[in-house]
């Protein structure tokens, strides 16, 4: 009996063992499938996410950027990946609309917001016009209307006058009344008027246009008469040139633009269009003026050569307001397809588009806001606009073919590119040009130190002091010395050294020089077939030569110009030190190679794509942390400065890409040569700032604040003539 109770027991015993390991491995099993389901379906989420901000980043419709971003944060927030940052990147790059704020339209025909967006004004069915602040439904002031609807609702630029136009299908009531607003008090009263209605920039003046072009300028708050024009008949709309010396006017059906110059009453240009013209308006800098027509095009004429600047595409009817953001960056478009497009003024590219428009696009004072939609609903509303600042593109000189040069001052202040046209400066914070030498040069750049500019030209290598007003607002520069006379001059590449003290120059087409200012009388000359590029170390102890279509990277000492070391570099070549010295990269049509300067042994090599046979390019951020990377004409790569671990992939298939590049000696701002005269501005504290908000910001320390505000007036160059 207890044997059977000893063989029973353990049965038991082994049962249950058998069926603990059973569940344990039905229940691990369990837990596997269970954890792969989600782990498939975080993945399908992420994936899913990626898609949809891929998609979106190249939809040129509003939420391009903002709708992307959340989605890639959402993704980040998943599973951080090089592609995701690349992706968020690309999308910094992209202005965009979205609804800030909306509020009811009512039964109102017509809408029309004030020129800071603080108020707007709505009509009546009886004709009268309610203004009220913006976010505020209560109704500020009422204007008394004839009994007419209102046609159209003008605001004077500094808010305080509104014209109204009435309709004119009704006789009786058809005219323009002008209201000081905060006075409720009408100051002109035309019965019967139909035509157009104009403010000056300084709203010191007003323009009446009737149908038959009698024009009348009149004086504001006074009213006196000072000046007569008859422009052309049928005017749809008139615009002031910003400095008030200049009326634009566009005649409707009949396709003409007139520029009436003021001073002398005379139509000084006329500007015809195969279509009829209909909104115009004048860029901030009074350089372009911007015409739609019916074929829904817009026009940007250069008006000092009476030329077409560009022709922009997009909108599928009628173009009837135009209105440039106080940049002049930006134009804002209305068409009578019911949509508001947003066009870069640089570059003629439509930047984003949204259904849905208000009569009378207006951006705010800073640019951040843009009025305004009309939904379905009857709300009506005003858009949060997104610049796309952390990348930006800028023209430079119409006649300048192409760009050989990039550079910024020490100071991180200035911009200057040099090529085949003019020497171009640029402010750096608004990327507005500032001035330019008549000369062109290949060989131009600021000296390390005191901030001069020097460069080669037909008189010699040549020097431009440079200072500032105490205020730091105006630069001088000049008046010009030469350095180097011009039997050794020529626009051949030249280098300066970190500290200012040599100058290496390419005088032929296998000899470069070295120049000593502290010892003049000692020149060293350094011999290499088809040597075009020269680069310094940062210690200046070696020189380097690359060429073009030639072969091979020389290294020389400076010192006495004896060959360090020629480095295996096929066919035409760039290089680049890194700031502390240790390595050098060149970089040709096929291959990056980073070499050891102890040495000059290769450390390592990877591949490029897309060269077309020419060399890309290579730039060192001043801390060395950071490097760009021309791996093709369409691609930059963002990568680590000392392991050259991948950080970023920057696309810019919409440009073809000519390969100079350089970063500001404060390492916010990476310019780069996007087309063969264009330039693409990245600032890059702007992207690690948006990167660090949505989770995607690489692993190194931010770059520095700045220390001081951004400017929003560009610095004034004066260039100051020989004594």
């Amino acid at each position: 009996m207890v044997a059977v109770l000893v063989i029973s027991l353990a049965f038991l015993v082994v049962g249950t063992a058998v069926a603990s390991t059973i569940a344990a491995f039905w229940l691990h099993d369990s837990l596997v499938r269970t954890q792969e389901a989600e782990d498939s379906a975080t993945e399908q989420l992420w994936q899913s996410l990626a898609a949809q901000a891929r998609a979106g980043r190249s939809s040129r419709r509003a939420g391009q950027r903002f709708a992307s971003l959340d989605a890639l944060r959402r993704a980040a927030a998943l599973r951080p990946t090089v592609d995701l940052r690349s992706q968020a990147i690309g999308c910094l790059a992209l202005a965009d609309l979205r609804p800030a704020e909306s509020f009811a339209l009512g039964d109102a025909r017509w809408m029309s917001f004030d020129s800071d967006l603080t108020r707007y004004a709505v009509d009546r069915p009886n004709g009268d016009i309610v203004v009220r602040w913006r976010g505020d439904a209560h109704e500020e002031i009422v204007l008394p209307g004839p009994g007419g609807a209102a046609k159209r609702m003008d605001w004077s630029p500094d808010g305080r006058y509104l014209a109204i136009r009435q309709d004119a299908s009704d006789s009786r009531s058809a005219g323009l009344r002008l209201w000081e607003v905060d006075e409720r008090k009408t100051i002109l009263d035309l019965d019967g008027f139909q035509g157009s209605v104009a403010f000056a920039a300084d709203s010191r003046v007003v323009a009446t246009i009737d149908s038959r072009g009698a024009t009348s300028l009149r004086a504001l708050p006074s009213l006196d008469e000072i000046g007569k024009l008859e422009v052309a008949a049928r005017v749809f709309g008139a615009a002031f040139r910003t400095d008030g010396k200049l009326l634009a006017v566009s005649s409707g059906g009949t396709g003409h633009v007139q520029i009436w110059d003021l001073a002398t009453a005379r139509a000084t240009a006329t500007f015809e269009h195969a279509a009829s013209v209909y909104g115009i308006a004048w860029h901030p800098t009074g350089e372009y003026l911007a015409v739609g027509t019916s074929a829904g095009t817009i026009v940007v004429w250069d008006i000092e050569t009476e030329r077409e600047h560009a022709v922009l595409s997009g909108h599928q009817a009628e173009v009837v307001e135009l209105t440039f953001s106080h940049s002049g960056r930006f134009l804002a478009s209305r068409g009578w397809d019911f949509s508001t497009r947003v066009w870069d003024v640089a570059d003629g590219r439509e930047v984003v588009a949204a259904e849905g428009a208000i009569p009378i696009p207006a951006f705010s004072a800073d640019d951040s806001r843009l009025a305004g939609f009309v939904t379905g609903s009857r709300q009506i509303g005003i858009w949060e606009f997104a610049s796309g600042g952390e990348s930006r593109v800028i023209a430079a000189q119409p006649n300048q073919d192409k760009v050989y040069e990039v550079q910024f001052s020490p100071d991180s202040r200035i911009l200057l590119t040099s090529g085949s046209g003019p020497v171009t400066l640029w402010d750096a914070d608004t990327l507005d040009e500032i001035g330019t030498l008549s000369e062109a040069s290949s060989a131009m750049y600021f000296h390390p130190q005191s901030g001069d500019l020097y460069g080669s030209g037909p008189g010699g290598f040549r020097r431009w002091p440079m200072r500032r007003s105490g205020d730091g607002a105006t630069v001088y520069l000049g008046p010009v010395e030469v350095v180097v006379g011009p039997k050794d001059g020529g626009q051949l590449p030249t280098a300066m050294d970190a500290s200012g003290r040599f100058l290496a120059r390419v005088v032929g087409p296998r000899t470069a020089v070295i120049h000593d200012f502290e010892h003049p009388e000692r020149r060293v000359t350094l011999d290499h077939e088809r040597g075009r590029g020269i680069y310094f170390s940062p210690d200046a102890r070696f020189v380097v030569t690359a060429t073009w279509q030639g072969t091979g990277v020389k290294v020389f000492r400076v010192d006495d110009g004896a060959l360090e070391r020629e480095l295996p570099v096929e066919g035409s070549a760039r290089v680049a030190f890194h700031p502390d010295g240790a390595t050098l990269v060149t970089v040709n049509a096929i291959a990056f190679c980073v070499w050891d300067t102890s040495t000059w042994a290769l450390r390592r090599t990877w591949p490029r794509e897309g060269g077309d046979g020419y060399p890309g390019s290579v730039a060192f951020s001043p801390d060395g942390r950071l490097a760009a990377l021309g791996v093709s004409q369409f691609l930059v790569q963002l990568v680590d400065g000392e392991s050259f671990e991948l950080l970023a992939n920057v696309d810019h298939r919409d440009f073809e890409m000519q390969w100079p590049m350089g970063f500001s000696p404060d390492g916010a701002l990476l310019a780069l040569v996007a087309g063969r005269n264009k330039l693409r501005i990245q600032d890059l504290r702007q992207v690690r700032e948006e990167l660090a908000a949505i989770g995607l910001d690489w692993d190194a320390p931010p770059i520095p604040a700045r220390r001081e505000p951004r400017r929003t007036r560009p610095l004034r160059l004066e260039i100051l003539a020989e004594r």
